[in-house]
């Protein structure tokens, strides 16, 4: 049944008096994004990891003169929240304060239980070594200041990934001399592999990790770069499956990717696990300069294309591509790539894009679907991720060198613009590192590092509403504890329109119930059952008793700004006057946009 609304709502209208102006990081405008970092130093190669609770973390080095040594790149972490606000000291954590002068890549990955997982070079021991750091979504280091070293060596080390696995752990990949190797790291940071696993090498080639990601079971998937025949050798991609226990799970020693032809020098590409037991891959060749996809399934067959070859995006022979992104849509079994389009002489440049089936036909037409046309605005650092049933992606373009702003787009499955291109980033100057990740209210999140603000590098932040438009989106994030009845469900609409609740009673068979909302979230015992928001504090919500078998509330919900990005922690209790209480789930509502 419909239940009025109660007058402790107006408390939650009152509090728009008092409360501060800005309560998200998530701006509304282009012209003045979020920033996370901003200290003295220089801030780069930022990266986004979505956790599993809604949250997402960034990772980034700072080169900060405060450091020990000072102005060492050091390893800093932050976590957002769904409306970008920060919930760790404004600057991140740092996870390691090392002394480099320099930057290489590194690696960055949200697990399972909502951890963040890292693996980076340390320099903080004796010579450089590879250490694995994991961060509990409080920002405790769990396996302590020091992480956990892979490696006690004096050979060269560089580039490391790491994957958390669905068994509580990770694994660590890196490259070390003239291969790759890898180590199984448990929840509490033991190894799992023994020695390790070391890629097989011949006399005269090397094996430079690529990428690696979660599988199933355990299991990892990682890509590495194999040359022979010197620096001009050709440079091929392959890939291997480890199980759990480091096993190799393909038929061979690799799969040949890509080894008709050689990579571009400098390109790593990322593989894309597709939630198989599989994984896809793009990246772009020499002679021609083009690019290609190819989508490896759990046995190691190649369902794109030639095998060692894939399929090319595009088959317009007058003109050449690079740098692809590439993001895979489970529930289709489709790809979305997009990538840098240029002209013969590679002074007109734009972006363009391409879907593919499981099977690897191009679905958007022989040569893809121009989407920036050919130009002299320089686009690049192409990102995708996809969002609803097609793809979000964000780029840096600009008439001149420091000039670039962000720019995004979004397209549906057939490749047409849901709105008209948008710029997220305003202020020209030079930006790079562009990092995308899907937003759980069906918006997209988009990190750069770029000098807007003077002063050097700093780390920035915007997301894109599905409509085109920039600030914190609407939303409610349901979550439990305990024995709690999985009966709370909430539908928040953008400010200007309802908050819907229903609470179902039949879950404990109780005729009454309420709902409240706190200011703040709680982990508290009552008996077998969590309460999950902060009654101590401030109460933003409380509603009339309800009746079953489903109590309802529609809410409206201000068009204030000020209430734009504010969370409202909202948790439901079942009653009857014969039993003790019962608690539902908790549902964090952000009202937004």
């Amino acid at each position: 049944m419909q239940v009025p609304t109660g007058r402790r709502f107006a408390l939650l209208l009152g509090l728009m008096a008092c409360l501060p102006t800005a309560q998200a990081q998530w701006s509304k405008a282009a012209s003045t994004n979020a920033v996370l970092s901003g200290g003295s130093g220089e801030e780069v190669q930022v990266k986004l990891a979505p956790a599993s609770d809604g949250t997402t973390f960034v990772s980034f080095y700072d080169s900060d003169p405060a450091g020990s040594p000072a102005f060492g790149y050091d390893v800093v972490l932050q976590r957002l929240d769904p409306a970008g606000s920060e919930l760790w000291p404004h600057g991140g954590i740092t996870v390691a304060d090392r002394g480099y002068s320099s930057t290489q890549d590194y690696g960055l990955d949200a697990g399972p239980n909502g951890d963040a997982w890292l693996a980076f070079r340390d320099d903080r021991f004796v010579g450089d070594q590879i250490t694995a750091a994991r961060v509990a979504a409080d920002g405790t280091l769990v396996w302590g200041v020091n992480g956990v070293q892979l490696t006690s060596t004096t050979e060269f080390v560089a580039s490391p990934r790491i994957a958390a696995t669905d068994d509580g752990g990770c694994v660590v990949g890196w490259t070390q001399g003239s291969t790759t190797r890898l180590q199984k790291l448990d929840a509490s940071g033991a190894p799992q592999w023994g020695g390790g696993v070391a890629i097989p090498v011949a006399v005269g080639e090397t094996a430079s990790l690529s990428s690696l990601g979660r599988s199933e079971g355990g299991a990892v998937i990682l890509s590495w770069i194999s040359q022979s025949g010197g620096f001009f050798g050709p440079r091929h991609l392959l890939a291997q499956k480890l199980s759990s226990t480091g096993a190799p799970q393909w038929p061979g020693a690799s799969v040949p990717v890509f080894t008709s032809g050689s990579l571009q020098l400098g390109n790593f590409p990322p593989l894309v696990t597709d939630g198989a037991g599989g994984a896809l891959f793009s990246w772009y060749g020499t002679g021609p300069l083009q690019c290609y996809a190819q989508h490896v399934r759990s046995d190691g067959s190649q369902s794109f294309g030639v095998a060692g070859t894939g399929v090319e995006v595009s088959t317009n022979a007058t003109q050449i591509r690079v740098s692809p992104s590439l993001a895979y849509n489970q529930s289709t079994d489709e790809a979305f790539v997009f990538w840098v389009e240029q002209n013969s002489l590679q002074s007109l440049r734009g972006v363009s894009g391409q879907k593919l089936d499981g099977a690897g036909n191009r679905l958007w037409g022989p040569g893809g679907i121009e989407f920036v046309p050919l130009g002299g605005e320089d686009p690049s650092q192409v990102s995708t991720v996809i969002s609803g049933g097609g793809a979000a992606v964000a780029f840096t373009a600009g008439p001149g060198f420091g000039q670039d702003e962000v720019r995004a787009l979004r397209v549906d499955s057939a490749g047409v613009l849901q709105h008209a291109i948008v710029t997220i980033a305003s202020t020209p100057s030079s930006k790079d590192d562009v990092a995308i990740a899907a937003g759980p209210f069906g918006d997209t999140f988009v990190a750069w590092h770029g000098d807007e603000n003077g002063g050097g590098n700093d780390v920035l932040a915007q997301n894109l509403l599905p409509g085109g438009g920039l600030g914190p989106a609407a939303g409610g994030l349901s979550h439990t504890a305990g024995a709690n009845l999985d009966s709370l469900a909430a539908t928040v609409g953008a400010l200007g329109g309802n908050l819907d609740l229903q609470l179902d009673l039949t879950t404990s068979g109780y005729p009454f119930g309420a709902v409240f909302g706190y200011l703040a979230p709680a982990v508290l015992p009552f008996g077998g059952d969590v309460i999950l928001v902060d009654f101590t504090g401030l109460e933003l919500l409380g509603l009339p008793v309800g009746v079953g078998p489903v109590a309802s509330w529609s809410l409206p919900l201000p068009a204030s700004p000020v209430l734009c990005g504010l969370p409202v922690y909202t948790q439901g209790v079942h009653a009857d006057l014969a039993q003790p209480l019962r608690l539902s789930n908790a549902v964090d509502v952000y009202l937004g946009l």
